[in-house]
């Protein structure tokens, strides 16, 4: 997975709720970041009998280990529980005449990254609501995550399911979607992530919206397998030269840390920071 990673600390907790610029001019304003990293002690204990959630993507293993979210537990609650506590919902529909299942249970945990859908069953996640919109629209707003597609096996020409999505943005009974440009991934290629970026255009968005991230409506229930993982969600307003290219440190380049109200900090802890290293700026989880 891209995480962005500080040496000799941990950078683990989600960032959630953020609304706080950097301060370069190509900086973004974001409103809500998530890298799944907190979920590592639910992907450790895996199915609780000592088998640890796998790494689809990092091991380029379409067989690695996903319990279902309703699985493995830790600090007493289940990984479903701990995400709905979050303020996520999930989606969940089946082929007709297959027996429903409970979103819980068609939703898979990676370390640590989210699996979604089997064979004839379909998932999607609902983020939770964002209160830093306020009552007004922020201009110029995107949603950006890292995402792939699942390996069929030996006997489908280890082909990549054909799997769309859509970015839905619901206010109520009002419906706004954004289509995801599809992948196209040439069979038995290794597992690797794709950034996409989806300009919010049009879109209302206060502190009451919901954005859904699901397969397109034709397959919204389709048939077959159309399986996805999901890293990295991040929902900004885009600053000039902002987009989903793969960001390179220039790890010699001497490293700023700045509070969320832009004042350097000479020692950071126990919070989040903004970290300037050379032209490059992210944000950072301490603790």
């Amino acid at each position: 997975m891209k995480k962005f990673l500080l040496s000799l600390v941990a950078a683990s907790a989600a960032t959630i709720g953020i609304n706080a610029e950097a301060t370069t001019p190509d900086a973004q304003t974001v409103y809500f970041q998530d890298d799944f990293e907190w979920l590592l002690p639910w992907a450790t204990a895996g199915d609780n009998k000592g088998k640890a959630a796998g790494n689809t993507i990092g091991t380029d293993d379409s067989d690695a280990y996903c319990p279902q979210l309703t699985t493995s537990t830790a600090n007493d609650a289940t990984t479903f529980e701990a995400l709905t506590a979050k303020g996520y919902e999930f989606l969940a529909v089946c082929k007709e005449g297959k027996a429903p299942r409970e979103a819980g249970k068609q939703i898979y945990l990676q370390s640590c990254y989210l699996k979604f859908g089997l064979t004839d069953y379909f998932s999607g996640i609902t983020l939770p609501a964002i209160s830093e919109f306020g009552d007004n629209t922020p201009e110029n707003v995107a949603i950006s995550f890292d995402w792939c597609t699942m390996r069929q096996g030996a006997s489908k020409n280890l082909a990549y399911d054909k799997t769309e999505l859509v970015v839905v943005v619901k206010n109520g009974d009002d419906e706004k979607q954004f289509l995801v440009d599809p992948l196209t991934i040439e069979n038995g290629a290794a597992y690797k992530w794709y950034p996409t970026e989806i300009k919010l255009t049009g879109a209302t968005l206060n502190k009451d919206t919901r954005i859904s991230i699901r397969n397109i409506d034709s397959q919204w229930p389709g048939s077959g397998t159309l399986r996805w993982l999901i890293d990295n969600i991040k929902v900004y307003a885009a600053g000039e030269g902002s987009g989903v290219a793969e960001i390179e440190t220039d790890e010699n380049a001497s490293t700023e840390y700045y509070n969320m109200q832009g004042i350097r900090v000479s020692n950071p802890e126990n919070g989040l920071y903004i970290v300037k290293q050379g032209n490059k700026v992210s944000k950072r989880y301490i603790k």
